[in-house]
């Protein structure tokens, strides 16, 4: 009968042990308080100032391309490639008509071209991005060209002491851009947009 009760009590202060260490663990869980998130703060790396912008005329602008018409084959040709992208749009000016977007690349450049269906083989320049170096220039300019190079390749730039790591060029006209971007004194992209209507 002893040894009855021996187990007995051992049984209800083992019992007893293990629903503390339940309750102590439940209790410790509820009070755990989840720290707020901290807010996150973006910071640009270094923002783009028009100060940092050199604005002159050129028209260099409004034909940057050593190509004397404007087609798929002949920007093709001028890229030394055949990869093509073609998507339709619709004209902004009859819903009705379906026109072409083809985009040509080479490596990280492209040159996006606008198809107009109503006229067969008859295309506008969209934009276009150069990042590699590739002989494509009407002017003696090429990617990884030094600012010097580059203002001895751009008559209009010869006059300038320094340049800035964005230069824009617009035609007289005002409607067509070309922006040049220099990373490290070295040219890295041009970027052509033209007027489209």
């Amino acid at each position: 009968m002893n040894k009855l009760n021996i187990l007995g009590s051992y049984f209800l202060v083992i019992t007893g042990l293990i629903a503390c260490e339940q309750a102590n663990q439940k209790a410790a869980v509820e009070k755990k308080v989840n720290p707020a998130p901290k807010s996150i703060t973006v910071v640009p790396v270094k923002p783009t100032l028009y100060t940092d912008t050199l604005f002159i005329q050129d028209d260099f602008a409004s034909q940057p391309f050593r190509l004397d018409s404007v087609s798929v084959l002949t920007v093709q040709h001028l890229l030394r490639t055949n990869q093509l992208i073609k998507k339709p749009v619709t004209n902004k000016f009859s819903e009705q008509q379906i026109d072409t977007l083809i985009t040509i690349r080479k490596g990280k450049s492209y040159i996006q071209l606008y198809g107009v269906s109503a006229e067969e083989n008859k295309f506008y320049f969209q934009s276009a991005s150069i990042q590699d170096s590739l002989p494509v220039f009407s002017q003696a300019l090429q990617i990884g060209h030094t600012k010097e190079q580059v203002k001895q390749a751009i008559k209009s730039l010869a006059e300038q002491q320094s340049l800035p790591d964005i230069i824009q060029i617009s035609n007289s006209a005002g409607t067509d851009f070309l922006y040049l971007v220099f990373q490290n004194n070295k040219l890295a992209k041009v970027k052509f947009l033209p007027y489209l209507d």
